[in-house]
């Protein structure tokens, strides 16, 4: 019998100023079925209310260096794409593992206050 389970990533508000990005790390288990990152985002501040996601497999990516940063200009992106008001996120990763979800405000001008509820649903045996 499967079992639908969930990981909640983000939920709530977080402020970011322009060009910054807020970060959360989650694993699913490698045994996992039908992975789907979804929920909703939306943005506010600024003249384009957008908000970017960037979801990256830390299996494709280097290794931290001594501070413990990663260089993702060297990682393999899951997707990156841009929402807006109370867009809804459905997105289908192909395996479990570890990853890495950014939130980043892409305004060069304006702080952004970005609201949402982000979580992976996955089924286990």
């Amino acid at each position: 019998m499967n079992a639908v389970n969930t990981i909640q990533i983000f939920n709530g508000q977080v402020e970011l100023h322009p060009r910054e990005s807020q970060g959360y790390t989650f694993s699913v288990p490698t045994t996992a079925k039908n992975i789907h990152l979804k929920g909703t985002v939306s943005a506010s501040g600024g003249a384009i209310k957008t908000v970017t996601i960037r979801l990256y497999d830390s299996s494709q990516c280097p290794p931290p260096d001594s501070q413990g940063r990663i260089n993702f200009g060297s990682c393999n992106i899951l997707f990156n794409q841009d929402y807006s008001g109370g867009d809804k996120i459905d997105k289908y990763i192909p395996q479990g593992g570890k990853f890495y979800l950014y939130l980043q405000d892409s305004s060069p001008f304006f702080n952004k206050v970005v609201t949402g509820n982000t979580y992976v649903e996955y089924l286990s045996q």
